[in-house]
């Protein structure tokens, strides 16, 4: 929903923080982050792979 918004922000829409999935991240990336390996690590919390990151 908050998406939305920036797509056709009406005009009193200045600024924005979208904060929806902060949690659900920061939760995902303390996974990666303690993860060995760290190769590889991000893609359960990215959704996938991202082939320029191991690089």
């Amino acid at each position: 929903m908050q998406w939305a918004l920036a797509v056709n922000p009406p005009p009193e829409l200045k600024a924005m923080v979208v904060q929806r999935a902060t949690r659900r991240l920061r939760r995902r990336l303390r996974d990666v982050i303690a993860a060995q390996p760290p190769r590889g690590a991000y893609v359960s919390a990215l959704g996938g792979e991202v082939p320029w990151l191991d690089d």
